[in-house]
């Protein structure tokens, strides 16, 4: 489902002129003035991430980004992705996991970058998964590239948004209700194209999303 931009941003925009018009009307209970309060400042944040993230796109446009690239261990660098999300997966109770070998070939990333990959991954992974389900970091690597898969057994991505998915401002079915403007896979699948990699997405069964990056061999080396 895509929309343009000014129908995105008009949402937060609404719901704080709402809630600074109640508090203009004189409200008294401080309960209820804390509350449309909160509600402001939530609203503030989400703004934030969507100027955040529109900004990062326009700098990618428009070739701004360098990569400060560094070689990683992959079992490293995923443990320290995983850490941050512990909180929302036990709130959840997701198992979160690892099956990666132990010969996995490094990898040469823009280590910040490339964790806001695996970080928006997670998080959707995370968010689209019920109670009690499980969310897995996979790798494994061949002669020519190293594979690095998010697994979950959520409520999966329809098929009619599968081929739109990474997609700028697309919003699949599963994450209309959700804030955002659709931007974090397009984000996603431009840093993994800028260390020359690609992203793709598979049906995990009998029910998930499976999103895989691919990088070539120049991007990762033999320890």
């Amino acid at each position: 489902r895509q929309m343009c931009i000014r129908d995105r941003l008009r949402t937060p925009l609404t719901s704080m002129k709402a809630s600074a018009e109640s508090l203009e009307s004189g409200i008294v209970d401080p309960k209820i003035a804390s509350k449309f309060l909160r509600q402001i400042s939530d609203d503030v944040d989400h703004m934030n991430h969507i100027v955040s993230d529109l900004l990062e796109l326009s700098r990618m446009d428009t070739g701004q980004i360098s990569l400060n690239l560094t070689e990683v261990n992959v079992k490293d660098f995923v443990s320290m992705a995983l850490e941050r999300h512990l909180v929302p997966a036990k709130a959840k109770n997701i198992s979160l996991g690892t099956d990666i070998p132990p010969n996995l070939p490094a990898i040469t990333i823009d280590t910040r970058r490339f964790l806001q990959v695996i970080q928006n991954l997670l998080d959707n992974a995370i968010k689209f998964t019920p109670q009690n389900g499980r969310v897995t970091i996979n790798s494994n690597h061949d002669a020519s590239s190293v594979e690095i898969s998010v697994v979950d057994s959520g409520i999966g991505i329809a098929q009619k948004d599968r081929p739109h998915i990474f997609e700028r401002f697309y919003k699949a079915d599963r994450s209309r209700h959700e804030k955002g403007i659709g931007l974090g896979l397009a984000i996603a699948k431009h840093i993994v194209q800028l260390h020359d990699g690609e992203i793709s997405l598979d049906i995990n069964e009998p029910t998930g999303s499976i999103f895989t990056i691919t990088l070539p061999i120049h991007a990762a080396y033999i320890s």
